[in-house]
């Protein structure tokens, strides 16, 4: 299921963000399809190993050690 949440940014930081998704002018990408690949090529962990991190952390910090 797709979530539509607006995001503010500038205009210039959108019209970069529609300049990228349209590169490739024979597979053109979705907005999210664009972002998650600029996420990849930056390293930015998936969202399931950011989210068990902060369960870990936040198990270690109210002292419970049955942590993932």
């Amino acid at each position: 299921m797709m979530c539509n949440k607006t995001v503010p940014v500038k205009d210039e930081t959108k019209e970069r963000l529609l300049l990228y998704k349209n590169s490739d002018f024979r597979n053109t990408m979705t907005y999210d399809e664009a972002l998650n690949k600029l996420l990849d090529e930056a390293a930015v962990p998936a969202f399931d190993e950011i989210d068990d991190y902060y369960r870990a952390l936040s198990a270690q910090v109210s002292g419970n050690s049955a942590a993932p």
